[in-house]
């Protein structure tokens, strides 16, 4: 490694790559507060990479990183944080209420806040402008027909941009992390991955060369299980069915919530249901329709977030009463599913992709389900044209110590998932976050608190249980309170 100092505060480390590609990263020193008043001695700098390691004339793009320094005198080896979605994650250092939420690891060690490629700027992303698709939430043949269209505009788009799509995939979030580790010269680290950041996280594992102390994933996606199972779906509705038993006046209305969807796809593909929302862009009024597609894209998406799940009963009890008024409220929150393209999601997801044999059985339970294969939309629907790497990714076994963390109603990454990713891992704890959603298990107490401290500092923590908040279902009838869609 070659370091030039540049100018007072800031560096620029070289890497070297195959192929002659190389790395180079900026540095300048910060200092952040905390909510309550602590300073945070960081680095603020940006990697520059190759767009396309595998394209000696691949053009070099920029991904912001945020290293935060320990407040210990003796920090263990630096946490790198990987974010979900694909999403930027730097700018935590920079809220103070964020960064308050972090003093747990940095009690410990230095933090690492890397973006992921292409989650900043504005090259990875597209927008529709044209008429809405108005039948978007009406039949899935209508939303897929006009994402494929939408996929080959913004396709082109990317094109004229300059951008190489087929370099955005988890083993090359996987690189730049190696890559910004060799730059800072950092031999040993630990990572925390949340989400599509366990999958980039993963995936590490599988190339590692005993660089990686230890591992922790939260609502952990494996390395080949970027297409869901459609029965998560399904069983979630059951879940959640179950959980209206502990409510006995909505159990009188509702007496099998699995068969009230039922008879509301149904009911929705006889008689859409019709709802005022405002355009996403220009805010002017639209009425939709809204068929049994919709509704189950609704479900997809927010069925299994903590803060939702309790005025659920209520949002199909309304639906079969032809009352508008709640779902448009989630439509509304959803419209721009239908006319903002995330290019980067959409390399990841089908660069990551399924085996045969795994793409095979979700078909079958895709036709079986009264959701169809909703839980692999949009993704599903353009596998077949969209240019992406076929990357044969495999899990591989390891010994690493690693803290695997599900919550009991996540249906995008439910616990059965990851303990078929266990399988693996030789020196793993699972702990089980009851009534989280895939949004809420890390971020319980218990856990961020207390379980992942325990775990970098090397201790076990498998006897920890933890509980979020329990779900306390909003009235089917009458005012309410306890969800913004009630405000």
């Amino acid at each position: 490694m070659r370091i030039n100092i540049i100018s007072l505060g800031f560096l620029l480390l070289t890497t070297t790559f195959s192929q002659a590609q190389t790395s180079t990263i900026k540095l300048t020193s910060k200092t952040f507060k905390t909510s309550s008043g602590i300073e945070i001695s960081a680095q603020e700098g940006v990697l520059f990479v190759p767009e396309n390691r595998g394209v000696p004339s691949s053009r070099t793009i920029k991904i912001p990183f945020v290293r935060l320094k320990s407040i210990s005198a003796q920090p263990n080896e630096p946490l790198i944080y990987l974010e979900g979605g694909g999403a930027s994650v730097t700018w935590q250092a920079k809220d103070p209420n964020a960064l308050e939420d972090w003093l747990s690891m940095l009690k410990l060690s230095d933090l690492i806040f890397l973006d992921l490629r292409g989650s900043t700027g504005n090259k990875q992303r597209y927008i529709w402008f044209g008429k809405y698709p108005e039948k978007f939430f009406l039949t899935e043949k209508d939303a897929s027909k006009h994402y494929r269209e939408m996929s080959q505009r913004a396709l082109a788009k990317f094109e004229k941009r300059g951008v190489d799509v087929s370099g955005y995939h988890i083993r090359a979030h996987g690189q730049d992390v190696m890559d910004l580790c060799d730059a800072l010269d950092i031999e040993n680290f630990s990572i925390f991955g949340f989400s599509f950041g366990s999958h980039i996280g993963l995936e590490m594992l599988n190339q590692d060369k005993g660089r990686i102390k230890s591992a922790i994933f939260a609502g952990a996606d494996g390395v080949d299980m970027s297409f869901n199972y459609p029965a998560y779906l399904d069983q979630q509705v059951e879940r959640i069915d179950r959980l209206i038993d502990k409510n006995e006046a909505i159990r009188q209305h509702i007496p099998n919530l699995p068969l009230l969807l039922d008879s509301i796809m149904i009911q929705l593909a006889d008689e859409p249901i019709y709802v005022e929302v405002k355009h996403p862009i220009h805010k002017k009024k639209m009425t939709l329709p809204i068929g049994p597609f919709g509704l189950s894209l609704i479900l997809r998406l927010d069925i299994d977030d903590a803060h939702d799940i309790p005025i659920i009963p209520r949002l199909l009890q309304e639906v079969k009463e032809g009352k508008p008024d709640l779902l448009a409220w989630f439509v509304q929150k959803r419209l721009p599913v239908a006319i903002d393209f995330p290019g980067n999601g959409i390399h990841q997801a089908l660069a990551s992709g399924a085996s045969e044999k795994r793409w095979s059985l979700i078909l079958e339970q895709a036709s079986e389900s009264p959701y169809g294969n909703v839980v692999n939309f949009p993704f599903h629907t353009i596998k077949e044209s969209w240019p992406y790497p076929s990357l044969d990714l495999q899990p591989q076994k390891t010994d690493t110590r690693t803290l695997f963390i599900s919550g009991s109603l996540d249906t995008r990454t439910p616990a059965e998932q990851t303990e078929e990713i266990m399988s693996n891992f030789s020196k793993a704890t699972h702990l089980v976050v009851q009534d989280a959603g895939h949004e809420q298990a890390m971020w319980d107490g218990d856990i961020f608190d207390k379980a992942i401290p325990l775990f970098l500092m090397g201790k076990e923590v498998d006897h920890i249980q933890a509980t979020w908040s329990p779900v306390i279902f909003i009235p089917l009838f009458g005012e309410a309170k306890g969800h913004p869609a009630l405000d």
